[in-house]
């Protein structure tokens, strides 16, 4: 079994595009061929239209290509790959694959990009990294110091099975798979142009290797779960979409049936992350081994909505961890992102506080190695940014699951008093006009004083304040 600095150095191995050191001629080569590609992309507009159903065509395309450009190296002479070769060896990896290559790929785009590695200038690590970039600008990737967070809280064992729900272009099952070669990797994505995508990428990396630790499906993942089969897994990710309202979706409608018949406290209006939640809870085997994480949006750890919802998991003592995320971390949200922890037979939650946490980024920020780390030792250890907190005090907070709620330094005030003291009844006020306050003004001092904004100054109240008639 592996420790968590090989788990760390297994997952460095693996191309990362925004910490790869690499040197000019390699960097040379990998402009050139993006050029070309890029060229023959103008040249066929085609690819634009078949891919008309898909966002992000062109680096679908891109990747395509390079899948394409991959099978020449299973070739001693490349001049001897056809079109053909690529469609039979397309269909016995994914029936989808070759479906999609035929619509796109004619004999004269096979042949122009076959010419690229004919003289085998091109190495296989140049394909790999374009993949790479263009991975990393789909809305649905997965930021690899998320996935590399994810991958040491899960501590993932040899032979154990792992489920990765919308696994979108596999950037967890990919580094999660490098990591963990003895584990079994599944991922369930529900788009046509992420799953092919995730079928490319994985064969670009890895080939078509029929004993490998990667499975793809195109399902809806709330099918899997009512299946009669026993799908159950040992470790659970999902990055799932933050935010969806499932009942105007179409997905997971039998799900969302069999929850509101079966929960009293369940409402439609119910936020999709705490469906997703539920979801992957089923999904996790139910033993000391068994652990899952789901990435939320942050209002769904407070909002008056899911108050039920939260009070319904941490009764259950499912809840291990809550982790508040840096901003800006993902390509499809700015909003405040929570990494939620379950397992099962937890009496207390420990909540982190990571959102300083970070490097900035140009367009997005990033957690470098070391800040990962910080968060992985929090995990076990009380500080000024993570805490262990009683399920009786969450019940004090209405449950509410944000870290920021429980790590709140108290705020010490010399000679402070407290408002209750001094202040009689708070209402929101009524409007009075300047005639009519000025028939309520005392012109000598009561015990009724009334207070305007123009009497707070850099938070300080001025020590004189107007009198009002008893």
């Amino acid at each position: 079994m592996k420790n968590q600095n090989e788990i760390h150095n297994d997952y460095q191995s693996f191309p990362a595009s925004n910490e790869k050191v690499l040197d000019q001629d390699f960097l040379n080569q990998v402009k050139a061929v993006q050029a070309v590609l890029d060229l023959n992309l103008r040249s066929n507009p085609q690819l634009f239209m078949n891919s008309a159903n898909f966002s992000n065509s062109i680096p679908i395309a891109k990747i395509m290509y390079c899948y394409l450009l991959s099978f020449t190296y299973e070739f001693n002479d490349p001049r001897e790959l056809t079109l053909s070769d690529v469609l039979i060896r397309s269909d016995e990896y994914n029936p989808a694959i070759r479906a999609y290559f035929k619509k796109n790929i004619d004999q004269l785009i096979f042949e122009e990009l076959n010419s690229l590695v004919i003289d085998k200038s091109i190495s296989k690590e140049v394909i790999k990294t374009i993949v790479e970039e263009e991975c990393s600008s789909f809305e649905w990737i997965t930021p690899d110091s998320v996935v590399s967070l994810a991958l040491q809280i899960l501590k993932i064992k040899d032979g154990e099975t792992v489920v990765d729900v919308g696994s979108g272009a596999g950037n967890f099952l990919l580094k999660g798979a490098a990591a963990n070669p003895r584990a079994k990797f599944t991922g369930l994505e529900i788009n046509t142009g992420m799953y092919l995508v995730s079928l490319m990428r994985n064969y670009v990396h890895n080939g078509n290797t029929s004993d490998g630790n990667i499975k793809i499906l195109q399902t809806d993942a709330f099918d899997i779960v009512d299946s009669e089969a026993n799908n159950r897994f040992d470790k659970v990710f999902a990055n799932y979409p933050i935010g969806m309202q499932l009942k105007f979706s179409g997905v997971g409608q039998r799900y969302l049936k069999k929850i509101s018949e079966s929960t009293s406290h369940f409402r439609s209006t119910n936020s999709g992350d705490w469906v997703f939640n539920r979801l992957i809870r089923d999904l996790t085997v139910n033993s000391p081994k068994g652990k899952a994480i789901g990435i939320m949006a942050g209002g769904s750890s407070w909002n008056k909505t899911d108050k039920a919802e939260r009070r319904y998991f941490l009764a259950r003592g499912v809840v291990e961890c809550v982790i508040a995320l840096p901003a800006k971390l993902f390509n499809d949200t700015g909003i405040p992102v929570m990494m939620i922890v379950f397992s099962f037979g937890n009496k207390n939650v420990r909540m982190i506080d990571a959102t300083q946490f970070f490097q900035l980024g140009r367009r997005q920020n990033f957690m470098n190695p070391q800040q990962v780390d910080q968060v992985v030792k929090a995990l076990n250890k009380d500080s000024d940014y993570s805490r262990l907190v009683a399920y009786e005090e969450m019940e004090k907070q209405d449950y509410v699951l944000d870290p920021a709620r429980y790590l709140r330094k108290e705020i010490e005030i010399e000679h402070g008093v407290p408002f209750e003291s001094v202040i009689k009844n708070i209402t929101r006020g009524a409007q009075k006009t300047a005639k009519e306050l000025d028939q309520l003004i005392s012109q000598t001092p009561t015990n009724i004083q009334y207070l305007m904004i123009s009497n707070i100054q850099d938070g300080l109240i001025d020590d004189e304040l107007s009198s009002l008639k008893e």
